[in-house]
């Protein structure tokens, strides 16, 4: 079923051809044909990172290659296309005895979809909505996978992602509400009376994380939780 829908939703995630070509018909580069075998693992529950070289050129195909396991196991991946008719194999790195899990891929986790490339990127690249797509999660996606176009739009990546891949957390640079020597807001909770001081963040932090501040009015340090943009949350007695 997952399978599927991965196949259904390519041709809207690969990435717009240049001077409207077709995207797969004039052939195929390697770190495409890389990304594509790469997200038909995810699908069956196994990580692998085929090793093609990117200068390698496979043929064009009017379609989305069809790509599955060579008799029966995934350390080989067939690519077929069947117009024009070809085949070709990949080494993808997974284990000979590693096999697909039983029954195929799960269906969608109750999260609903995810983000996925619709384009390869590199590391340091600025995701516009150009970029990326909502697609069914694939198979094994981590809980980390992030599901809101919001949340990832005008973030940079922290490493290369292939077409085709699951956005997770940790492919984003730090979401830092809190930048270190950057003046904060501390709010202190103490007895249900709410008391707002200045300080000085000590660290970077992102939402909910407990970050060291000083208190510019008596100078002592306190750790506290991020709440907003520069705004810090401290409930217990200060020292």
């Amino acid at each position: 079923m997952m399978r599927a829908a991965l196949i259904a939703v390519l041709p809207l995630i690969v990435a717009p051809p240049a001077h409207g070509e077709a995207t797969f018909r004039n052939g195929i580069d390697g770190k495409r044909m890389q990304s594509l075998i790469a997200a038909e693992l995810e699908l069956a529950g196994l990580a692998g990172i085929p090793q093609i070289a990117a200068s390698r050129r496979y043929p064009g195909c009017d379609h989305v290659p069809r790509i599955a396991p060579r008799d029966g196991s995934w350390a080989t991946a067939e690519i077929r296309c069947s117009a024009p008719q070809w085949t070709r194999a990949v080494r993808t790195g997974i284990p000979p005895g590693a096999q697909p899990r039983e029954g195929g891929a799960p269906d969608a986790p109750a999260g609903g979809p995810v983000i996925v490339m619709r384009k390869s990127l590199g590391r340091g690249s600025v995701l516009t909505a150009e970029d990326i797509a909502l697609a069914p999660a694939p198979a094994a996606t981590p809980p980390t996978a992030i599901g809101s176009l919001e949340n990832a739009i005008g973030r940079r990546l922290s490493q290369a992602v292939g077409i085709g891949q699951p956005l997770l957390a940790r492919h984003l640079d730090p979401d830092w509400l809190v930048v270190e020597g950057a003046p904060v807001v501390i709010a202190l909770e103490l007895d249900g009376i709410s008391v707002a001081m200045s300080g000085t963040a000590l660290e970077p932090g992102q939402r909910h994380q407990l970050i060291k501040v000083r208190n510019l009015s008596s100078g002592r340090t306190v750790r506290g939780h991020v709440t907003d943009r520069n705004k810090i949350s401290v409930t217990a007695k200060i020292r």
